[in-house]
């Protein structure tokens, strides 16, 4: 029995290519925590009202979170968590480059990620000499193009700069590694380190990538393709920050994937390729095109295929 004036919150886990979804593990972050039955079910009871931050994990799949709030006496249900697998990678290079004094155009080193799949998680490695780091200018940039500036003229006279983004060292921007979110890995990654100021010297000694690359086309159903093409929906919803739309194809086909607000404007584009037939998954993450975040309210993805256009709604809690 549990103690009167408690609330309950309920829900279900499913994680993607598996049949057998027990064994996840949620936990409400004050020391209480359950793990889900066959079908991903789960309980958690005796938690006075409040606000809780709900974490959803299991190994070798990325976890989840998700803000809910608890009555007395009542039932928060339909507390949903999808995880995807995640594999982690590492890749280094010991380019040991000399950084002109000065010169924009600095330096840069190339790692080929051979992973493919979709971004869940970077932090980046990183060990130059240099007698002043407060002149450098360190730019990561992915296959894809997009670049986050990760120091930019920033920390004075100090001499060299070894550590981890975000870890240890901090992200000046523009741009946040959550931009890399969402991209296949799977190329060149390219690192430029410059001094745009007279008066010292460096060396560019190493640097390495730290990725966690889940599938973004695992599937759910591990039993044949699907009879037909459909717009699956989306899971968790409400969600915060991010959630996974899920979609089934009968055949192989181009397909677009976008978001848009309540004006019908365009927020941003999620896919837009071909994908073999079969279940698939895209994780958003509450971004937009230019990277910034998303407002709380309701957002409806559409899928555009040869044949059909389907559309559901979500909504975003921040």
């Amino acid at each position: 029995n549990e103690p009167p004036g408690t609330g309950t919150i309920t829900g279900q886990v499913t994680l993607a290519g598996r049949q057998d979804h027990s064994g996840a593990t949620v936990r409400n972050g004050m020391n209480q925590s359950t793990t889900t039955a066959a079908d991903g079910s789960y309980t958690l009871a005796g938690l006075w009202g409040g606000d809780y931050t709900i974490t959803a994990e299991f190994e070798g799949f990325a976890s989840l979170m998700r803000s809910v709030t608890v009555t007395d006496d009542g039932e928060t249900s339909g507390v949903d968590f999808y995880l995807l697998p995640v594999t982690e990678v590492q890749y280094s290079a010991n380019p040991g480059l000399p950084i002109p004094d000065n010169d924009p155009a600095g330096v840069t080193d190339v790692i080929d990620v051979a992973e493919t799949g979709e971004l869940f998680g970077i932090t980046i490695d990183v060990n130059i000499s240099h007698f002043s780091v407060g002149q450098l200018v360190v730019t990561l940039t992915s296959p894809t193009g997009t670049s986050v500036t990760l120091r930019n003229r920033t920390g004075g006279t100090a001499d060299d700069m070894v550590g981890n983004w975000p870890e240890s060292l901090f992200i000046d921007g523009p741009g946040e590694l959550t931009d890399f979110w969402n991209q296949n890995p799977r190329g060149a990654w390219t690192l430029k380190v410059s001094d745009e100021q007279f008066g010292a010297l460096g060396t560019f000694n190493s640097w390495g990538l730290n990725l966690l690359v889940t599938d973004n086309e695992a599937s759910a159903v591990e039993t044949g393709l699907p009879a037909m093409t459909r717009l699956v929906g989306n899971a968790p919803n409400p969600f915060n920050p991010r959630t996974v739309i899920s979609f089934e194809l009968a055949g192989s086909g181009p397909v677009r994937m976008d978001v848009y607000d309540l004006k019908g404007r365009l927020v941003r584009e999620l896919a837009n390729r071909n994908y073999d037939a079969g279940r698939h998954d895209i994780v958003w993450d509450g971004r937009d095109n230019r990277g910034g975040e998303t407002a709380s309210g309701m957002y409806f993805f559409r899928m555009r295929t040869i044949d059909e256009v389907q559309t559901h709604k979500m909504m975003l809690v921040r």
